[in-house]
């Protein structure tokens, strides 16, 4: 969509002007480098985020509030969030935006679902290659997502382990608290006892 990426270098412009923007980004441990990778931008309002195709192409923007009003995302698509790395056997499938950037800056692939209700099956397809870590955030509704989704991809019979995070936490709190240890050590050992071969 070219009006998009038009939309996105204009964002891109602003959030080098938001120095408040760029605070923000810096305590979600965001770092300068994964903010020019994935193009982040600022509307003047919310946070864009933009989602692209294979082809490197604008195909989406998902916009995320600063200041805890609702609706935290305003997304117009259902779409996964990809992130490709060397690391091409082992994925991480976690939640939202933020967690799949703060993967690729801690060396894993991911792929970051919008939300945790917002699962669609179809998305295995995308992972049938793959050893997958199911790493949603810590509270109900990840839990439950985390079941569900580990339950359609041993239906496929893809590789799955499924990972219970701290209470409270996601991927990218872990990261700010403790770096990619304390991030990878959640990963391994937070697992949750569910495991398809």
């Amino acid at each position: 969509m070219p009006e998009l990426s038009v939309s996105v270098n204009g964002w891109r412009e602003r959030l080098n002007t938001s120095p408040l923007v760029y605070q923000w980004l810096a305590r979600r441990g965001l770092y300068h480098s994964a903010v020019e990778k994935f193009r982040l931008g600022y509307d003047g309002e919310r946070l864009t985020i933009p989602y692209f195709d294979w082809y490197g192409r604008v195909v989406d923007v998902s916009r995320r509030t600063l200041n805890g009003g609702e609706p935290k995302y305003l997304r117009t698509k259902n779409l996964p969030f990809m992130v490709r790395s060397a690391n091409a056997d082992r994925v991480i499938l976690c939640e939202g935006e933020l967690d799949t950037i703060t993967c690729h800056m801690a060396g894993l692939k991911a792929m970051g679902i919008p939300g945790a209700k917002a699962w669609q099956p179809l998305w295995a397809y995308l992972l049938r290659d793959c050893e997958v870590i199911i790493a949603f955030d810590g509270d109900k509704e990840g839990a439950q997502a985390t079941m569900a989704v580990y339950r359609d991809l041993n239906n496929m019979g893809i590789p799955a382990t499924a990972v219970m995070l701290p209470e409270g936490e996601d991927i990218n709190s872990l990261w700010c608290k403790g770096g990619r240890d304390l991030l990878w050590r959640s990963l391994t050992s937070g697992k949750g006892g569910a495991s398809a071969k």
